[in-house]
């Protein structure tokens, strides 16, 4: 009750005036649309906000605030633990937030992060952790109506070492949705309190080890899933070049020694470990025989997943087309950090190699976007024009879409003089606009007849949203200029302003191109 009645105090302030208008709208409007309010999500969602709020202004709670939410936030992981819903994985965001919550408290409470001892830390840490067994449904409650900023962090860290091992018992192994998330959301979530720790306490070199561990075991555990590189991707920076070595030996010995493990599941892990092997050679940049040498490596890998694949089903992506679209990753970042190094010569041999894997690859499975994407971004590095237009055609970008890829077709015909696209792109953007106005209005004017005011506003606000659309302003700033460009040109008004890196060309709207990159930032 106490939380909630400090919550409502949130509640009245600016910053939590969408959202309480939000709430109050489904509250009004849950018999007629079928709407059951989630609490759970209600609570996480003010909770998120609120300490939003107070890491924007600066501000603090008493703490009695914190022993409310940390009560609240305990039921109910204890309760995901056990039941986790398959459209709201909520377990790693709780984690998440009561981590934030902690590091927040212990700067509060009594304990001060900065003064705190991280070997004596790590050590507390670990005690607790082997006094886990038997506490299970019991998450963090020993905790309670305690006051110790560090006790908290201590036994958080206890607690998701209990539940790394959730139902692996000796023998047997609990294959649940739950038990699975219990295990895997934990170790992440153990992770995330080391990094939060080194961040604030700025004990880095102290847990470094720890961190290096925790990431090594959850790689082991899930190197066949997708999710794997993208949970660890920010940790990455905390690993020095030994200990990057360490974990690519251990898990390539693990795929290579596994037994029983399917070509397909090999297949997987490979993908993975590559994409991991990517990440760690970021900082460190190769020769260019020692990159043709990897290259050929993932390559050949390519051509292994080829025999694996069947043919795909539309929209389905197969083993060598994440392969693939990995190789273009791997020349792009090269070609990239090598910093005008490279000869001509050679990046043009790189940027063909490329281009040929990937149209190879496309042929294999014709519906991939993501191929046809890097495709065009090959073809406009090289100035292949016309392959580029033909590319662009090929995704069918649909009226809707223009606003995050319609872009691409203007910033082309920009930096390259290339308008083949531009003319199909406004009829697109036009007819699409038209249909909506035509569509929307006749809506309307059923909704007002139905008296169903919710799906009224809906309409309102996504004419809004059509009103506001960065594209279509940035399409009529675009076309503005282009008219004013051969105005001048007529006039005989000679303008040397260079676009995009080429030849000297006419033009007045350079700075469109200054405006595309913030779109592209915007559109993200």
């Amino acid at each position: 009750m106490l939380f909630k009645i400090k919550l409502e105090k949130f509640l009245q302030t600016k910053d939590a005036a969408k959202f309480t208008q939000a709430m109050d709208y489904l509250e009004a409007s849950k018999k007629s649309f079928g709407i059951e309010l989630d609490y759970q999500k209600q609570v996480v969602n003010s909770l998120l906000i609120f300490r939003h709020t107070l890491e924007k202004e600066g501000k603090q709670v008493e703490k009695s605030w914190y022993m409310d939410t940390f009560s609240l936030l305990f039921k109910i992981i204890r309760q995901n633990y056990y039941n986790v819903s398959e459209e709201y994985q909520s377990i790693f965001n709780l984690h998440e937030l009561l981590i934030s919550l902690a590091v927040d408290y212990a700067k509060v409470s009594k304990c001060e992060l900065k003064a705190i001892t991280p070997a004596n830390l790590l050590y507390k840490m670990y005690e607790a952790s082997q006094k886990v067994e038997g506490r299970e449904g019991t998450f963090m409650d020993e905790y309670l109506g305690k006051e110790d900023g560090e006790e908290l962090i201590v036994h958080l860290f206890s607690s998701f070492t209990f539940y790394k091992g959730y139902g692996m018992k000796e023998g047997e192994e609990d294959k649940s949705n739950n038990a699975h998330n219990c295990r895997k959301f934990s170790t992440l979530s153990s992770m995330y309190l080391l990094h939060k720790l080194m961040h604030v306490c700025g004990c880095g070199r102290e847990l470094n080890s720890e961190l290096k561990n925790l990431f090594l075991t959850y790689a082991r555990a899930y190197i066949e899933l997708t999710s794997v590189v993208t949970d660890l991707q920010m940790y990455v920076a905390y690993l020095s070049e030994q200990q990057r070595k360490e974990i690519m030996e251990s898990l390539q010995n693990q795929i290579d020694t596994k037994p029983n493990y399917s070509e397909a599941r090999k297949a997987k892990a490979h993908i993975n470990l590559n994409k991991l092997a990517n990440i760690f050679r970021s900082e460190f940049h190769p020769s260019l025989d020692a990159f043709k040498a990897h290259l050929g490596e993932l390559s050949q890998q390519f051509f292994a997943f080829l025999k694996l694949d069947d043919k795909p089903e539309k929209g389905e992506r197969k083993f060598a087309d994440e392969q693939a679209l990995l190789i273009a990753e791997v020349v792009d970042m090269f070609i990239l950090g090598s910093k005008g190094d490279l000869k001509q010569e050679d990046v043009s041999q790189l940027e063909l190699f490329k281009i040929c894997l990937l149209e190879l690859a496309f042929e294999q499975s014709n519906y991939n976007f993501d191929i046809q994407l890097a495709l065009m971004k090959s073809f406009e590095r090289v100035g292949a024009c016309t392959s580029y237009s033909e590319s662009y055609d090929n995704l069918g970008i649909k009226g809707v879409q223009l606003e995050s890829l319609g872009f691409l077709s203007l910033r082309h015909s920009l930096s390259q003089l290339n308008f083949s696209l531009t003319s199909k792109v406004q009829q697109k953007q036009w007819k699409y606009l038209t249909h909506n106005a035509q569509d929307l209005s006749d809506m309307k004017v059923k909704a007002l007849q139905d008296f169903n005011y919710g799906q009224l506003e809906n309409f309102i606000e996504y004419e809004g949203f059509l009103a506001k659309s960065y594209f279509a302003a940035f399409e009529f700033e675009y076309y503005e200029r282009m008219r004013q460009l051969f105005s001048n040109f007529v006039n005989g008004t000679q303008l040397n302003i260079q676009l995009g890196g080429g030849d000297s060309h006419y033009s007045s709207g350079v700075d469109l191109i200054e405006q595309g990159m913030k779109y592209e930032q915007l559109s993200q």
